[in-house]
């Protein structure tokens, strides 16, 4: 199990950080410049992007490859549970870091976490978010036979963790966060249910389910940079940025482009770098 993990998956992960990153640094860069063109000013946002908070949406690949990580020598011990509890109250401290940012607002832990999210960033990491969730995942896997056989449990979990999802950001609205203020309580339990829904599910006949996963592994990872070219393209010809709706416009269009012209021949190494 720690070898299926930490072999194929991680180096998947880390390749397509490494090319994907470089590309976003080097793009932030140029934006960083442009607004303040100070070198200390430079150096310390890039050094923070690069170890805090991964410029072009790569925060996510940093946690599972750091969760990855944690997880290995847990799965040689065979400590999943233990740590799944765990990873649970790193999460809940997490969240005043997030979107429950309010309740410490004002004191001096509020303080805290204002000088922590100025000074790194994001505390959205592998310890703290990725730890759970791909240990949640890795449970579900594990213990899957006796999983098989309860989709409607599953099902009914999801759908109520997901009505309370809605519920708990009604509530939450018009309170104050911080960082990207996007992470709640309910994920807990949405996410894994959702999950393991999804798992038990019938598998679709779709011939065609292989491309569309790979399609949305290279959207998410080409959207952001092309967005920033975009972005710079605009501001470099115009002197303003682009509207929403015209960015998203080209961004999909390029995007398009480039895995029609990747995808048809399986053209290395980009083809690897982008499904």
């Amino acid at each position: 199990m720690a070898l299926l993990i930490g072999g194929g998956v991680f180096k998947r992960l880390i390749i397509k950080l490494l090319v994907f990153e470089t590309v976003a640094i080097a793009l932030a860069s140029i934006s960083i410049i442009y607004r303040n063109p100070s070198p200390l000013h430079f150096v310390l946002v890039t050094v923070k992007c690069i170890i805090f908070n991964p410029a072009g949406a790569l925060w996510y690949v940093n946690a599972l490859i750091v969760a990855i990580l944690l997880l290995i020598p847990i799965i040689r011990r065979g400590k999943e549970v233990a740590t799944f509890v765990v990873s649970i109250a790193l999460y809940g401290f997490f969240l005043l870091f997030n979107r429950y940012y309010f309740l410490v607002e004002g004191t001096e832990f509020g303080v805290f976490v204002e000088r922590t999210i100025y000074y790194i960033s994001t505390l959205r990491n592998g310890l703290f978010v990725g730890l759970l969730f791909v240990g949640a995942g890795l449970l579900i896997a594990k213990y899957q036979h006796k999983v098989n056989g309860h989709l409607t449990l599953f099902t009914t979990v999801t759908v109520v963790a997901y009505a309370a999802l809605i519920v708990e950001s009604w509530l939450l609205f018009d309170l104050p966060g911080i960082d990207d203020n996007a992470f709640c309580v309910s994920y807990i339990v949405f996410i894994p249910a959702l999950f393991a829904t999804t798992i038990l599910l019938p598998s679709p006949s779709i011939k065609c389910a292989a491309t569309l996963r790979h399609l949305s592994t290279s959207v998410y990872f080409m959207h952001p940079s092309i967005l920033r070219i975009v972005t710079l393209s605009s501001l470099a010809l115009t002197g303003n940025r682009p509207n929403g709706i015209v960015a998203f416009s080209i961004a999909l269009c390029v995007i398009a482009v480039i895995c029609w012209l990747v995808y048809r021949k399986e053209k290395e190494p980009f083809y690897r770098w982008i499904v």
